[in-house]
């Protein structure tokens, strides 16, 4: 069962965080995650860019969020531990 599908069963606030390896012009990240909010979308600012570190000029790694909840705070941070950029997300309970 697809991720998205197993989220979708949980009655619970959910949260999907990882490196989707999907573009944003992707079908399947729009097809499959239509339905969460995308953190950066909701509260980033400047290309959201996390991939490769050295210039990074892709948004690959994301953080989605159902409904119940809201982002409050949104960053992708700096490190050269990783071939990607990390990110960080604040949220909250609605």
């Amino acid at each position: 069962m697809p991720l998205t599908q197993a989220a979708a069963r949980e009655t619970l606030p959910v949260v999907i965080a990882g490196d989707t390896n999907l573009p944003g012009l992707s079908r399947i990240l729009n097809e499959s995650f239509s339905h969460y909010q995308d953190g950066f979308a909701s509260a980033g600012a400047g290309f959201g860019y996390t991939f490769p570190t050295g210039k990074p000029w892709m948004r690959i790694d994301r953080v989605f969020a159902s409904q119940a909840l809201r982002f409050v705070g949104f960053q992708v941070g700096r490190s050269d531990a990783s071939d990607h950029l990390c990110v960080v997300a604040d949220i909250q309970a609605r």
